[in-house]
Parts: C-alpha cells; sequence; structure tokens
C-alpha cells in the first residue's frame, strides 16, 4: 500500500465501511499497527495483519476462518480484491 504502517492501520480500522464488502463485522481485539481481529457475517473469523514495508509502504494481509465450501472461499475472495484495491484508492 502506498501509505505508512500507521497511515495504513488507521485508515483501515477507523472507517471500514467505506472500503468494506458487505456483510456485518464484529470487532473482538486489535493491537494498534500490528493486528485487528473479528467475527465476519456470524460464525466466521477475519483477522487482518499489518506490515510496514519501508518508508511510505505497508502491507495488509487479511485470513478468513471456517468457510464451508471452495465456492465460497472464490466468492470471498473476489470481494476482498475489490475491498483491498478500494482501500488503497483511499491511501493514494
Amino acid at each position: 500500500m502506498p501509505a505508512s504502517l500507521p497511515e495504513l492501520y488507521a485508515a483501515a480500522t477507523t472507517v471500514p465501511g467505506d472500503w468494506f464488502p458487505s456483510g456485518a463485522f464484529e470487532e473482538t481485539s486489535k493491537t494498534k499497527d500490528k493486528y485487528w481481529r473479528g467475527k465476519w457475517k456470524k460464525n466466521r473469523k477475519l483477522e487482518f495483519g499489518f506490515y510496514a514495508k519501508g518508508e511510505g509502504k505497508s502491507q495488509i494481509a487479511l485470513e478468513i476462518n471456517k468457510l464451508p465450501s471452495e465456492a465460497e472461499v472464490e466468492k470471498e475472495r473476489a470481494a476482498w480484491k475489490k475491498a483491498i484495491e478500494k482501500l488503497g484508492t483511499l491511501l493514494g
């Protein structure tokens, strides 16, 4: 991402509605500039990891647990790819 680690973390966690795909997210824990975890669509676990990648650059990685099928994996992958791209445009 074209932003420092603190900028990325703040943008991602402050107003997730601006870039998240549709679905209910309930935060369960977070550590500033490191991770953000929560429940996604009731029974799934969603975890974001944040990493510094040099001056003015950072990375966000996400993991979703408890997806019931390969079709659901692909559906979530496509939705989150668009969401991460949208987050990047908000930062850039």
